[in-house]
């Protein structure tokens, strides 16, 4: 027993030695399941990230197989383990009631399991388990397995720990060594403790001269001092930072921006802070004082953002300059910001002391400033790093550098390192108490030091294959490293990045030369651009693309690896190259287009590459392709600002003229100085009228008209067919040539489409006459730019006139339109200022053309439109100015006339004139209009006035029956001027709560029982006191305002009726009148879905009543919402039945329950037997159509007797109750 005590002991020994393999835990779990004869063993342990579940993470025997099973934290044996936290054992397994019913597990007889845990934490399972026959454990057993638990769960917790911080210190390794600046790390005494990557490259000193250096030594005599200052600062208020020279170890200096914080690690002070190398910006700012030229060039390409401000007379800075690093930092374009004060450009700024910093500046007040500001404003936002300082009288500079990375990168540092520094802290406790345990198993394993030498061959030889596979790592991290390394470079010229990342790339692949060249895609050759070694390509000039591996790789577009070049078929035999062994070369491309080669050489002896060195070579291609492309970009940019330049101007020259021959000189002009090419001319296409044909020819094409054959088959009908731009570059053997004199020498034809929309109308061609042309890609764009801008033009010119008359006159009636007519009546009224001219306005509106836009449709209204405007040319006159300014509006403006007598007589003749019926294709349709006549000066002296007083009388014509005119009266002023008030203090009425309703009671015959209630609207207005619904409904209709307290009479009547519906009475109906604008409304229907929803109630009671004339207008549409509403459960009532358009064949169609016979039929029943009889008539026609009767405004008993013979319904009126509160009206029904 204690031989398999001991054995058991070395072997979780083993298993404490190996902290990072799996395999170890196979072998543990093996040797165990050997030692003690069972047949399967397993170690379970939680789920990381769901604490219900454990996983067999390793297996020996059966279990190997089901390695990745998961068992919840309540199922089987493993689930009894982690609920008890106690050892189980099972001697006949397949008798245990809760085994997992599984047939993996059928075979199994005997187990035991035992619980892996530490003092605060449960970390698995231990099972070993027997199968087919019973297995007896003993005591002793049960105590080696207890102590063997112990110490796989101190190796498991020990390879978790080990496995995290190793992570965790990886992590931050990559976020030092990735950060773009330096990073240091230095204690009290300025000892270097930390440092990146970064520092060393800038520094030049190795990390054995870093570990060993005070800070101190970084510094020249005033760099010293400043940093000590500097570091007490640190210390004393907690952030500085300061700019100096930091001293190389070869003895060059650069400029560079420190910061700092101090931080305390393990109870002493130290100083963490980054560099960031700020040389070329130094000497940039020194080159703008010497240089003005090199200050712009700065300016133009500095690393950092820049701007230009010029301080005035008024004391506003305004931005003059603002340079594109500036433009691609903030994103936004230098022209928004331009000519804008600070305040303009950078609201958020304007709330700060930095206007003010600027402008004592601009003044040279103070000296330079330097800063650091975070800014947020719409599009622009982060940290910035700002430099302002004085550049001449009233103005001043200022750079800035976008530092929110930074700002977030020493964040996340130093949170990163205080969790990293707690997180060791706490390892360390818990290893040290690890470490005390297996002191004391040590002790009583001492008998074991003879078997445990055995075992040390095997542990050295698992070291020395782990060590190999850590150099490797290594080899891809200093690969990484110098990746990153060539991507965080600073900006330098192409050729400086080439020669740095061919040099990279041939130092990680060990290749002692190579080069890198640029293809050419015309004559198909590889000029060399860079190369390093022994071999000089740069004086083998360009070859062709079929040379060597260079032209397999040109062919292919595909990377060559040629391990034996001297064998290789393709070799080339140049003596340059005698000495190559090994090549390897990679395509450069730009998307699928081949730009250059990179090739790396080895010399003498053949280089095996591995795939994943060839991998990273591939890395150096891509970064060299990048470098190249954004090359050929800038340039091509370059290139192309240059033509955009010239075409701006011409742009602007040619869209500000409206003279056509004007415009196509300036088109002919400009592509002949962009293109080179002298011989053109510019041809038209017929259109709106104008002649079309040969506008403007220069060169061989001055007076040339002979155009029919290059039309029907020449040089013009390839641009009619296409409609693109055409370039033919070798006309002469061009199928389609014309065989006469002049076109025997033409060598080139360009053609460019001009354009509006998809319709060609006109073309620019130039032709060669054996000259040489170049037309890169970029002035063929500038060409297609110019003749886009000049089709804009052509068109501009040629609609000129046709522009100015659609700017004035109406397109409908050929009047004058609103535009004319403001223009117009401005000159007169300046006159009549001036006592020059007296004069009159007609404001005319034809009566119903809304009926008949609705019923017979807009064409027919539109002729309706264009007839009214003829009669009223023939009614007023050649001397009358006319003009449509709506649908159905027309005004009329007579000048210099004054009698109201000859005046009136006028407005009764154009109202005549306009009374007819018109026969408007096929339809006869009868018209009328309302005329409100304005005289000036007496009626208003502007515009406005005048027209408004006339569209006043207007409406007072139509109040007086329509069809007929009236003039303007002071009273109608009044009235206009009640109506705003009245209007603007109606729109607060619902917020004030001035807004009432009252209840009428309906009561049926011959009881006299309540029925029912309608809900009447009441104003009481805090300002103008109660407010008659006469007077405010209509303006309410009018100004729109009817939707809201509509929307608000059917909410509150919807709770009154929910209030009766509490009280138990649900057969009454309360009825609610309903606006022509109300039904109109698009979402009418769902509002009232809403609000019975809302309340709670049957849609049966509710009623809502609606006037003849209101469903005249849009008949259609009102009888569709009204089936919709009956369809819901609503009653319909027809409201003040015989004063609209009362027709049965109307009355048929409308989904109506009730039919309300108006007040002014009841007022007269008594005393008129004509009136009397006519009610009797009502109602049996409405009780025939099966329709409820309900007469209003009954005020005597009498009145209801005789309603009573007549057999009406239902009653409503005074002489039963007044409209009254809704507590009245629940009292009435008591």
């Amino acid at each position: 027993m204690l031989n398999r005590q001991l054995m058991m002991q070395k072997i979780a020994l083993q298993l404490l030695s190996d902290l990072k393999s799996e395999r170890a835990l196979q072998d543990f779990l093996q040797q165990t399941m050997n030692i003690f004869g069972a047949a399967n063993a397993a170690i379970f342990l939680m789920e990381d990230d769901d604490p219900a579940w454990l996983r067999l993470r390793v297996g020996a025997g059966m279990d190997a197989e089901l390695v990745g099973l998961r068992i919840q934290v309540t199922e089987g044996a493993i689930g009894e383990v982690y609920q008890t936290g106690k050892l189980l054992i099972i001697n006949d397994y397949q008798s245990w009631p809760k085994r997992i019913n599984d047939p993996r597990f059928a075979r199994i007889t005997t187990s035991i399991s035992l619980p892996l845990r530490t003092e605060e934490q449960f970390l698995g399972v231990l099972q070993l388990s027997w199968n087919d026959t019973v297995h007896s454990i003993d005591h002793a057993e049960i105590k080696v397995l207890e102590q063997v638990s112990l110490l796989v769960a101190v190796a498991v917790t020990s390879a978790m720990l080990f496995d995290q911080l190793r992570r965790e210190k990886a992590i931050t390794d990559i976020i030092l060594d990735t950060f773009p600046g330096m990073f240091y790390l230095f204690d009290e005494e300025g000892r270097t403790v930390r440092w990146n990557r970064k520092l060393e490259e800038l520094s030049g000193y190795s990390p054995e001269d870093l570990h060993r250096m005070n800070c101190r030594e970084f510094f020249l005599d005033k760099g010293v001092e400043l940093h000590d200052k500097k570091m007490e600062q640190t210390f004393r208020d907690g952030f500085a930072d300061f700019e100096t020279d930091l001293k190389r170890k070869d003895g060059t200096k650069i400029r560079v921006y420190f910061s700092g914080a101090p931080i305390v690690i393990n109870g002493r002070k130290h100083i963490i802070g980054a560099g960031i190398d700020i040389t070329r910006r130094y000497e940039a700012l020194a080159a703008l004082q010497r240089s003005e030229e090199k200050f712009r060039n700065m300016i133009e390409f500095s690393p950092f953002g820049m701007h230009l401000y010029t301080l005035n007379d008024q004391g506003e800075l305004r931005l003059s300059m603002s340079n594109p690093t500036a433009d691609r930092m903030l994103g936004v374009s230098h022209n928004e910001l331009l000519g804008k004060t600070i305040e303009e450009a950078f609201p958020a700024l304007a709330e700060t002391e930095l206007p003010d910093l600027y402008r004592a500046v601009a003044r040279n007040e103070i000296p330079a400033q330097t800063f650091e500001t975070a800014y947020e404003d719409g599009r622009v936002q982060g940290d910035y790093f700002v430099t302002i300082f004085h550049i001449a009288d009233n103005a001043m500079a200022t750079t800035f550098m976008d530092i929110t990375l930074r700002k977030r990168m020493e964040e996340e540092l130093r949170r990163h390192h205080d969790q990293l520094e707690e997180l060791v802290e706490n390892r360390t406790i818990a290893l040290s108490a690890v470490n005390q345990e297996l002191t004391a198993i040590n002790e009583e394993m001492a008998t074991l030091n003879q078997e445990l030498q055995k075992t040390n061959q095997h542990l050295r030889n698992e070291i020395e294959l782990r060590q190999a596979k850590e150099r490797e790592l290594v080899l891809r991290e200093q690969q990484y490293r110098a990746t990153t390394r060539l991507l965080t470079l600073p900006a330098q010229d192409v050729d400086s990045t080439l020669q740095s990342i061919l040099s990279d790339a041939l130092q990680l692949v060990k290749a002692p030369a190579g080069y890198i060249g640029l293809y050419n895609e015309i004559d198909q050759s590889v000029q060399f651009r860079q190369s390093i070694g022994p071999i000089d390509f740069m004086s083998l000039s360009q070859r062709p693309a079929d040379w060597g591996v260079m032209g397999q790789v040109v062919t292919s577009r595909s990377p060559q690896y040629i391990e034996d070049y001297r064998n290789y078929p393709h070799r080339v035999r140049e003596p340059a190259f005698s000495r190559v062994a090994s090549l390897l070369s990679f395509p450069l491309k730009h998307g699928d287009r081949l730009i250059g080669v990179l090739s790396a050489h080895w010399l003498d002896t053949p280089c095996h590459l591995s795939g994943e060195t060839i991998e990273v070579f591939r890395q150096y291609a891509d970064l060299a392709s990048a470098v190249l492309e954004r090359d050929e970009i800038q340039n091509k940019l370059t290139r192309k600002n240059e033509l955009l330049q010239g075409l701006s101007a011409t742009s602007a020259a040619l869209l500000g003229e409206l003279d056509l021959d004007a415009v196509l000189r300036g088109i002919l002009d400009k592509t002949i100085t962009l293109t080179g090419i002298s011989h053109g001319f510019v041809y038209l296409f017929e259109q709106n009228g104008h002649n079309g044909g040969f506008q403007i020819g220069q060169g061989r094409y001055s007076g040339y008209q002979d155009f029919s054959a290059e039309l029907n088959g020449g040089i013009l009908s390839e641009v009619i067919r296409t409609q693109k731009m055409v370039i033919i570059k070798d006309y002469s053997h061009w199928p389609q040539r014309l065989n006469t004199p002049l076109h025997r020498e033409i060598t080139l034809v360009m053609q460019a489409p001009l354009k509006i929309g998809d319709k060609l109308i006109g073309v620019i061609c130039l032709t060669a006459f054996g000259e040489v042309v170049s037309l890169d890609p970029d002035k063929l764009e500038a060409v297609e730019h110019l003749a886009y801008i000049a089709s804009i033009a052509v068109k501009n010119a040629i609609n000129h006139d046709e522009t100015r008359k659609l700017a004035y006159y109406d397109t409908l009636t050929g009047l004058a339109n609103r535009a004319n007519l403001n223009l117009w009546l401005e000159a007169e009224m300046v006159k009549a200022r001036n006592g020059v001219t007296r004069g009159a306005v007609f404001f005319v509106d034809l009566d119903d053309l809304k009926t008949i836009n609705d019923t017979l449709g807009h064409s027919l209204g539109d002729g309706v439109i264009i007839a009214a405007g003829n009669h009223i040319r023939a009614a007023v006159g050649p001397q009358a100015f006319i003009a449509r300014i709506g649908g159905d509006e027309f005004v009329v403006i007579l000048p210099g006339q004054s009698d109201r007598a000859v005046i009136g007589a006028l407005a009764d003749h154009l109202v005549s004139s306009l009374s007819q019926e018109y026969n408007i294709s096929g339809e006869r349709v009868h018209m009328s209009a309302s005329v409100g006549v304005a005289l000036y000066p007496e009626n208003g002296l502007t515009p406005d006035d005048i027209l408004k007083n006339a569209d006043s009388a207007m409406y007072a014509a139509k109040r007086n029956g329509r069809n007929c005119w009236s003039f303007f009266e002071s009273a109608l002023e009044t009235e206009a001027y009640e109506k705003m008030v009245l209007t603007n203090s109606l729109r607060r009425a619902l917020e004030l709560n001035e807004l009432t309703l009252q209840f009428q009671p309906k009561v049926q015959l011959p009881d006299k029982k309540i029925t029912g209630f309608e809900a009447l609207l009441r104003w009481n207005s805090a300002e103008h006191g109660p407010v008659s619904p006469i007077k405010f409904i209509p303006y309410a209709e009018q100004s729109g305002l009817i939707v809201s307290i509509g929307q608000w009479v059917i909410q509150e009547s919807c709770r009154f009726v929910h209030r009766l519906a509490e009280r138990g009475i649900r057969d009454l109906r309360v009825a609610i009148n309903i606006s022509p604008r109300q039904l109109s409304e698009e979402h009418f229907l769902d509002m009232v879905r809403e609000a019975i929803g809302d309340s709670s109630i049957a849609p049966e009671q509710l009623e809502f009543e609606v006037t003849e004339s209101m469903l005249i207008e849009t008949m259609e549409e009102s009888i569709r919402k009204l089936i919709e509403l009956r369809n819901l459960g609503v009653g319909i009532a027809l409201d003040d039945f015989g004063t609209g358009y009362s027709s049965l064949t109307y009355l048929r169609r409308l989904p109506v329950d009730t039919l309300k016979v108006d007040k002014s039929f009841i007022e007269d029943i008594l005393d008129d037997d004509v009136q009397a009889d006519l009610v009797g008539s009502i109602i049996d026609m409405a009780h025939t159509l099966n329709l409820t009767v309900v007469a209003e405004g009954v005020e005597t008993d009498a009145q209801v007797e005789k309603l009573h013979q007549y057999h009406c319904d239902c009653l409503q009126g005074y002489v039963f109750s007044t409209p009254v509160p809704v507590e009245a009206a629940l009292t009435l029904l008591n």
